[in-house]
């Protein structure tokens, strides 16, 4: 995997520090392998496989995010992240909150 990151800390007039960021990436899997699991059901039977699906060897990767510093201990984020292959887009959305105990 190789990419960038780009970053920069904003401090507004009221106190709040804002840290956007944005993310650009390739990924090339190399073994290209799919992953599989065996598996039964509690109630007994046969065991069966179930194959996942072929990654894309190549990848472009794309992500987003802003976290407010609101406090020295808490910070308020927003982020997303893509994966963007051959038949198969990924999105990842993830909104929280961090605390620091001090």
């Amino acid at each position: 995997m190789a990419g960038v990151r780009v970053a920069r800390s904003i401090k507004l007039d009221d106190g709040l520090t804002l840290v956007p960021e944005v993310r650009l990436g390739w990924s090339h899997e190399v073994l290209n392998d799919r992953s599989s699991v065996v598996a039964s059901l509690a109630a007994g039977g046969g065991s069966f496989t179930v194959s996942g699906a072929r990654p894309g060897a190549d990848a472009a990767l794309a992500g987003a995010g802003v976290k407010a510093q609101l406090t020295n201990s808490l910070d308020l984020f927003a982020d997303y992240n893509g994966r963007f292959s051959d038949g198969a887009r990924d999105h990842d959305f993830t909104v929280g909150v961090k605390y620091r105990f001090e």
